[in-house]
């Protein structure tokens, strides 16, 4: 599946997320790390394209929307005398004595592939409704 395009693929998608993620939960449980090595890369990639067609959907309404930022250039247009806060420092200064830390980084292997899926499998899956940044017309 390249694209989302309709509120159906999203549910499938998300239902397919859902139900992959319990089976490799099982299949770790199981201890068949290959077989879940191999679902969770396929939930990764659906995760990423459910998560492309949500920032698309996003962006579309946003778009269609006037910018809070034109509705506040009009609204300043029209009141010139709006407050401008001043911000102003104490000449009172406070200095104290502060331990010497080492902040050296410890030398730490980079996550493996493998690794980096487990870990995100771990977490939780979005299951909120996505289909309110969707409109009929998707394939814009």
């Amino acid at each position: 599946m390249e694209q989302l395009n309709t509120p159906e693929d999203m549910a499938k998608a998300l239902a397919f997320v859902d139900k992959s993620y319990a089976l490799a939960k099982r299949c770790m449980e199981l201890k068949q790390y290959g077989c879940a090595f191999r679902i969770l890369v396929k939930i990764e990639a659906t995760t990423r394209l459910i998560a492309k067609e949500s920032r698309r959907g996003i962006l579309s309404k946003v778009n269609q929307k006037p910018s809070q930022h034109d509705i506040d250039n009009q609204d300043e247009e029209k009141d010139n005398t709006k407050h401008r806060r001043k911000v102003s420092f104490s000449d009172d200064v406070h200095v104290g004595e502060a331990q010497d830390i080492d902040r050296s980084v410890s030398p730490v292997a980079p996550p493996s592939v493998e690794e980096m899926l487990f870990v995100r499998a771990s977490r939780d899956i979005p299951t909120q409704n996505y289909s309110m940044y969707w409109t009929l017309d998707a394939s814009t």
